[in-house]
């Protein structure tokens, strides 16, 4: 009987063996299967990425081309612009940077106007709105270039 329970045990241990060499051979095989699956992934990753590659150095030859084309026509657009657009642009410059002060002026001047030759019933309306005008337009505009002053 003791022969038979050390041949039992023994037979339990051989399958034992023979089950954990066997599952061990199975994670081998999924891990190279695996393995094999990713290389096929990296493969066809790599083949996207160099046709990619081509169309992109096809498109930067495009765009290198194009921006070519366009370098030359902006420089002729520059030359006219330089030519016959300078009085054009020194006016233009002008009537911007006097839209402020202009405005400012006529502002103040319509509240002296409306004080003193406004009519009794609207007068006191008219100044209310024109002094409320004239106050923001002054503390904006002027506030403003400060605050830009003091942020540069």
């Amino acid at each position: 009987m003791e022969l038979l329970n050390l041949a039992s045990g023994g037979l339990i241990g051989l399958l034992g063996s023979l089950a954990t060499n066997g599952l061990k051979l199975f994670k081998a095989h999924q891990e190279h299967k695996q393995h094999i699956e990713q290389m096929k992934l990296e493969a066809a990753i790599t083949r996207e990425e160099m046709k990619l590659e081509g169309q992109i150095r096809i498109t930067q030859a495009n765009l290198a081309a194009e921006q070519a084309a366009l370098s030359g026509s902006y420089k002729e657009a520059a030359t006219d612009m330089d030519t016959h657009g300078s009085r054009l642009l020194t006016f233009a410059e002008f009537s911007r940077r006097m839209t402020r002060p202009a405005i400012t002026h006529e502002l103040i001047i319509l509240t002296g106007v409306v004080y003193w030759f406004g009519e009794p019933l609207s007068r006191q309306s008219i100044a209310d709105g024109v002094v409320v005008a004239a106050g923001t337009a002054i503390g904006w505009w002027f506030g403003s270039r400060e605050f830009n002053k003091s942020v540069k």
